[in-house]
């Protein structure tokens, strides 16, 4: 009985859907804005970088003897974004669109996740 709830609980969890999307769209790597899945990367072998505000950095890197050393995954800023390809989820999605310069287009989506392509020009 609990095989038949966890492994539907544990792929809800994940990112598998967002791996394979990324590899579905033949996606190398990609910055992520909002919460960060570590599946994303087991699943697709992509780097996923967390894109985060500039103010947000100091808190996120590591410190000495504290419970932030587990933040080991790549970051960038988002003022400073040098992603053609970003990844959204569907709640971050109008935060992230309203702080960008750029225009950005859908590629995919999903109920979970939302691929998008910086427009060029």
């Amino acid at each position: 009985m609990i095989s038949r709830i966890a492994v539907p609980f544990s792929e809800q969890r994940s990112a598998k859907n967002l791996g394979e999307m990324l590899t579905e769209n033949d996606v190398h790597e990609v910055g992520l804005y909002g919460k960060y899945p570590t599946s994303a990367v087991f699943y697709s072998n992509s780097k996923v970088v967390k894109l985060m505000h500039e103010r947000e950095v100091a808190g996120y890197i590591p410190k000495d003897f504290s419970w932030t050393s587990k933040n080991v995954m790549p970051y960038a800023t988002l003022e400073r974004n040098p992603y053609r390809i970003v990844v959204v989820t569907p709640s971050s999605y109008d935060r992230f669109i309203a702080q960008q310069n750029k225009k950005w287009q859908v590629i995919d989506a999903d109920s979970s996740w939302i691929m998008l392509r910086m427009q060029k020009g």
